[in-house]
């Protein structure tokens, strides 16, 4: 077996190794994003341990390997034959082939086919030469014959016949040599070709070393092992090589093995070698920039090296990088970094001397909405270090925050930014004095600002600071904004159903929206039959709101069967098409269907009256009843499957008119007799045919 057809088979089982032994990790964050994307659910039975394949490993060679793929120098040319090694995988059923393997295998019969062409050229080279030479000797055996059929002298003079054993012409002897030249010619190309194959496969093969080299590192007797064969220098190497995709996965394997707190005390005790790492990490013209950045946030967690990188005034230079820098999301990795030194007290001073945050409040107000979406992220990063907020206030952030409210272009990204920063009470107590709150409140009743808004109070009111400004002694109109938008529209009525449900999770909240008379404009809008106060009814009650016990409690007591037994008898008939909606939802909760039902009117009025209405499909079919309230309809022989379906629109309404007629006078006189309610249905636009 060659020397590369071993490498290859063992660079397999390396790296099916670094898939089958458990990491002894104990700190899940100490994982890296290569290690994630590469990690696979564990193959091995539960009786095995990590102890017996770590051994098993070394004895196979599988380790010297990967160690001497990465270093390069230490790479073995006559490496032990792998069918004399022991089984590396009890059993052999590893059910998973991975990339890594399948690619090894092709390398493997890619290199025998090169191997046989080479082993047939040089036989046909051999093959021509000794043919070559066969010619030439006749040849001379001919020229031989001849001169001696042209001499005249005397038999004494006659020479005797020389064989080719007993003399070789000087033609044959300058033949010789130049066929054996060229045949040593051949032999020198057909190796050194031979060796160029073999670096490129080892060159494929040092990218699966890196990916083995992250897991095996993992475990602290097998890392004792990679460093102590200097390992973390040929990554540090390996950084620098030409080829990007080299480059890249040699930093994530350094990256990896970073982690470690003993690998850091190794690299400050090796001369020049944390301020080697440092200076590959800084270097502008970098392949790996990205991470490169990472490799100095990891470098930063450990007080060894973090002290090393004060010395070497890594923020001031970093922070020179980022504003020479015009690519954006290699300036976004550096910024990172630099948000993730202010953790730490030895960094900190260097980022309060470059002014870090005023550069960022500067360039927060930029209309250019990536730039000053990362300038945001980094001061939210920076509120999250106490230490830092001094320095955030004095900045005037909160301020400039508030000014960008209300530009279409800085007002959603302003806004979630104050959400973020009232996560700190000292940044609570500056925000809510402001008109922020204030702002939110009044956006509840704007269709188009509802959703963000609501959002923004859901995440503030977990906050008792922020709910008593809003429904405490001196409280802002927040109870007031919601009733408004029940009576004037302005919201999505499902929506501000589930907004009110959520705002009731916090008790003081819930108290202040149920002893207001939220319920009771409700009832009463209701009550006067008209479009809009029917449709309001009908949407709340298809809410998350009607989850809470109390709210369908003052419904209830508020006369709600007594409002549907009214309209059922002689309301609108238009009126009638919004009371199925009603029944569905209200049916599912025994508190409120068993009332409905002991009432044996709404059924029956509603079932009469829609019998011949072609529109009874669209109100009935697209609702599921409770067992119960379907009985009673059949109880009325109203037998909603045969119904056919008609949608529920007014275009579809006046294209029917023969059959809709009653439908339609409803609808006009719907109209004319509640106008208001009727224009409030058209800037609702509850669907498009309003």
């Amino acid at each position: 077996m060659t020397a590369t057809e071993s490498k290859r088979i063992r660079i397999s089982a390396a790296t099916a190794f670094s898939y089958l032994i458990p990491s002894d990790s104990k700190d899940p964050d100490s994982k890296t994003a290569l290690d994630k994307s590469t990690g696979t659910y564990c193959l091995l039975p539960p009786s095995a341990t990590a102890h017996s394949y770590i051994g098993k490993l070394r004895d196979s060679g599988c380790l010297d390997l990967v160690i001497a793929l990465i270093c390069r120098g230490e790479e073995d040319d006559d490496p032990k034959d792998v069918t004399s090694s022991p089984n590396l995988i009890p059993g052999g059923t590893v059910t998973t082939v991975t990339d890594d393997i399948e690619e090894a295998i092709k390398l493997e019969k890619k290199a025998e086919k090169v191997q046989q062409r080479a082993a047939q050229k040089a036989e046909k080279v051999q093959q021509r030469a000794a043919l070559k030479e066969k010619n030439i000797a006749d040849k001379q055996e001919k020229k031989r014959d001849k001169d001696l059929q042209r001499s005249r002298k005397p038999s004494a003079q006659v020479m005797t016949a020389v064989t080719p054993g007993q003399h070789t012409p000087p033609e044959t002897v300058n033949t010789s040599a130049l066929q054996k030249s060229g045949i040593d010619i051949m032999d020198k190309a057909v190796a050194g070709k031979e060796a160029d194959y073999l670096q490129k496969a080892a060159d494929k093969l040092r990218p699966h070393a890196f990916l083995a080299m992250c897991t095996f590192v993992d475990h602290v007797d097998l890392r004792k092992t990679i460093v102590e064969r200097n390992v973390l220098e040929a990554l540090v190497d390996s950084v620098k090589d030409p080829s990007e995709y080299m480059s890249s996965v040699a930093a994530q394997a350094l990256l990896h093995m970073l982690v470690y707190v003993d690998v850091a005390a190794y690299i400050v005790l090796q001369k020049d070698l944390t301020e080697k790492i440092i200076a590959i990490a800084l270097n502008e013209a970098t392949k790996v920039p990205v991470s490169a950045a990472r490799i100095l946030e990891q470098l930063a967690k450990h007080d060894c090296t973090r002290t090393v990188m004060a010395t070497s005034r890594v923020p001031e230079k970093v922070f020179e990088l980022l504003k020479a820098g015009e690519i954006n999301f290699i300036k976004s990795s550096r910024l990172s970094a630099l948000c993730k030194f202010s953790a730490y007290d030895d960094l900190r001073p260097a980022l309060l001397e470059i002014q870090l945050v005023a550069f960022l409040v500067k360039k927060a107000g930029r209309k250019d909405k990536h730039k000053r979406k990362a300038c945001l992220t980094a001061l939210i990063t920076l509120a999250g270090y106490d230490k830092m907020h001094e320095e955030i206030l004095k900045a005037g952030f909160v301020n400039n925050l508030i000014n960008q409210l209300g530009d279409e272009d800085t007002d959603i990204d302003a806004q979630n930014s104050l959400v973020s920063l009232c996560a700190h009470e000292d940044f609570r107590s500056q925000i809510i004095p402001t008109d922020f709150l204030k702002i939110l409140v009044h956006r509840l009743e704007k269709k188009r600002h509802f959703d963000d808004a609501q959002y923004s109070l859901n995440a503030l009111i977990q906050y008792e600071d922020v709910r008593r400004a809003l429904v405490g002694p001196t409280p802002l109109p927040f109870i007031s904004a919601l009733k408004n938008v029940i009576t004037k529209g302005g919201a999505i009525l499902h929506d501000l159903g589930d907004a009110m449900y959520s705002f009731c999770l916090q008790h003081d909240i819930h108290e202040a929206i149920m002893q207001s008379q939220f319920v009771e404009i409700l009832l009463d809008n209701a009550r006067k039959g008209t479009m809009w106060g029917l449709e309001v009814l009908s949407r709340l009650l298809q809410s998350d709101l009607l989850k809470i016990p109390e709210f369908r409690k003052k419904l209830m007591d508020g006369g709600l069967v007594t409002i549907l037994n009214d309209i059922g008898r002689r309301g609108f008939l238009f009126a009638l098409t919004f009371i199925p909606a009603i029944l569905s939802y209200t049916g599912e909760y025994d508190d409120m269907r068993e009332d409905m039902l002991a009432s044996g009117d709404i059924v029956p009025f509603l079932t009469t009256r829609m019998q011949y209405v072609s529109i009874s499909s669209g109100v009935f079919k697209d609702h599921h009843f409770h067992p119960e309230i379907d009985a009673k309809f059949e109880e009325c022989h109203f037998d909603i499957d045969e119904l056919d379906h008609v949608s529920l629109s007014l275009s579809r309404i006046f294209r029917l008119g023969h059959e809709n007629v009653h439908m339609i006078r409803s609808f006009l006189a719907m109209m004319a007799t509640q106008p208001r309610g009727f224009r409030r249905m058209l800037k609702y636009g509850a669907s498009d045919d309003w």
